[in-house]
């Protein structure tokens, strides 16, 4: 049985402070489960640069065109791009191009993890063909037949989230429209928000005014009954003695 080779190496500093702090940035808004995904993502990188050192090094022509179109179909950078925009790329260039990524664009799943869980469950194909590797990196054309998978017990469910997500999303400069059109939009959005706020302003107004004047009034009432109650003095029994034996002996 052949022995599988390492596909990633551990950082030489694991403890550095800045990276761990990468790291953590990382790991959540990629919805990735250990650090373990970050070094295989950092690995393939470094395959990246060196080989586009190499061929700046060699001027190898050749290599060259087939470094790029390889970065160019995974979409990392465009067709007319030189060897210097692959040496630029970032690790984040890498992880947007994880199935789990594409998914959650696409609106499959509501987070980056949930569309992980949909990933490993089954329920994602490429072209028909079950796919259930998340840190997959997706070429342009496999990102035209992402869908669900055919026998997916959750795919009405999937397809239902999905219209949903698209219905609540942000809304984007349409082509051909102008940026006064966006912002016109915008401002009457604003407006609308501004006048459901102020019309609920006002109905807590009034009732904390309603609630404020009935403790007063109460407050008052409490306070006429207090004042016009007077409490009968009583004399206990040792204090009518006392007061008999004295007036006895001024007699």
């Amino acid at each position: 049985m052949k022995r599988q080779r390492k596909v990633y190496a551990r950082p030489k500093k694991p403890w550095s402070k800045e990276r761990l702090d990468t790291e953590k940035v990382l790991i959540t808004n990629y919805g990735l489960r250990r650090k373990r995904e970050i070094w295989i993502v950092e690995a393939k990188l470094r395959d990246f640069r060196q080989r586009a050192r190499a061929v700046v090094s060699q001027q190898d022509k050749v290599e060259e065109q087939k470094l790029i179109k390889k970065a160019s179909q995974l979409g990392l950078i465009g067709e007319s791009s030189h060897v210097d925009d692959v040496l630029a790329l970032k690790i984040e260039d890498l992880l947007d191009r994880r199935l789990q990524t594409i998914i959650f664009k696409k609106g499959i799943g509501t987070t980056q993890k949930q569309a992980r869980q949909f990933i490993t469950h089954g329920h994602i194909a490429i072209d028909g063909r079950r796919i259930k590797w998340p840190s997959a990196l997706i070429t342009l054309d496999d990102e035209k037949s992402i869908g669900i998978y055919g026998n997916s017990k959750l795919k009405d469910s999937i397809l239902k989230m999905k219209a949903e997500v698209k219905k609540t999303a942000k809304p984007v400069k349409k082509e051909g429209e102008t940026v006064e059109a966006v912002v016109e939009g915008a401002e009457k959005v604003v407006e609308e928000v501004k006048e459901k706020v102020e019309k609920v302003a006002e109905v807590v107004e009034n009732a904390v005014e309603e609630v404020k004047e009935k403790v007063e009034k109460v407050l008052e009432e409490v306070k006429e009954k207090v004042e016009g109650k007077e409490e009968p003095t009583v004399e206990t029994p040792a204090e009518e003695k006392v007061k008999t034996t004295v007036a006895e002996k001024k007699e």
